[in-house]
């Protein structure tokens, strides 16, 4: 099990930075966690020796990169009209699939791919986005990285919101570096059985993550977890389990409510 922790670009840059990555590590650690997954605004930045021997001797993994603040912070994303800012989306995905490959990292694609705006063909953007990927997938290969596309609710991105989405992409993409991942948060708006789409997508389903239907720890709202684990099981899936929450009411009680109440189900 994992759980997601923002990198934010000073982390390596400010002893203040480094010593709340540090602390953050070696608590999640001690709770019991296999790994940390990271959401890093600049994946140039990063010293990656200095992580790697944060890791090891917190005796953590490092599962997955999110890419998120690519698009909230910059702008970039593959859906955008213009093509200059699609080229700088896949360029940025490079950089990120070069810092997953020293880290053994899967890189997540989730909210770079955009909006569409209100003036654009739905059947385009899909074409763009695809174009992309594609593009991405070729330089996944060549470093040897899996990239988990991650539907996402209709209030955060019009494209690729549900979980059969995901997959109707991952198949016309026909490249085995892209797979699905789910997000309890996101399917629990947009699916009508979280467990009828994980059993739909079992066989190219790569990573999860969970969180209650109010993004709190789980267990602090409505989701189903029992059954929700209990069709992971059934499908055997066996690759991480990572907790994207919100961080209330502070990052040591949410972290722990969310090991203390996943783990009596596995």
């Amino acid at each position: 099990m994992a759980i997601v922790v923002f990198m934010p670009e000073d982390a390596f840059e400010t002893p203040l930075g480094w010593r709340q990555l540090k602390r953050r590590f070696a608590m999640i650690s001690r709770l019991g966690y296999d790994g940390v997954e990271l959401l890093i605004e600049n994946p140039r930045g990063v010293d990656v020796e200095k992580l790697k021997r944060l890791a090891e001797s917190c005796n953590l993994e490092i599962p997955a990169i999110g890419t998120g603040p690519t698009y909230l912070r910059y702008g970039l994303s593959f859906v955008d009209l213009n093509q200059k800012i699609r080229r700088a989306a896949v360029k940025r995905v490079k950089n990120y699939l070069t810092l997953a490959s020293k880290l053994n990292a899967l890189v997540i694609i989730g909210l770079i791919r955009g909006k569409i705006g209100a003036d654009a063909s739905y059947k385009r953007a899909w074409r763009r986005v695809k174009h992309c990927l594609s593009k991405c997938a070729l330089d996944a290969e060549d470093f040897g990285v899996m990239m988990a596309l991650e539907p996402i609710n209709r209030y955060e991105t019009n494209i690729i919101n549900t979980v059969d989405e995901a997959s109707q992409m991952v198949d016309e993409l026909q490249s085995d570096q892209v797979k699905v991942m789910a997000d309890t948060f996101h399917m629990n708006i947009e699916e009508a059985s979280i467990a009828e789409a994980l059993l739909r997508a079992w066989e190219r389903l790569i990573h999860v993550h969970v969180a209650d239907s109010n993004r709190l720890a789980p267990g602090m709202g409505h989701l189903n977890f029992s059954e929700i684990i209990s069709t992971l099981k059934a499908i055997k899936y066996n690759g991480y389990v990572s907790a994207e929450i919100l961080l209330r009411p502070s990052f040591p009680i949410a972290a722990q409510k969310t090991i203390e109440y996943l783990m009596k189900m596995f």
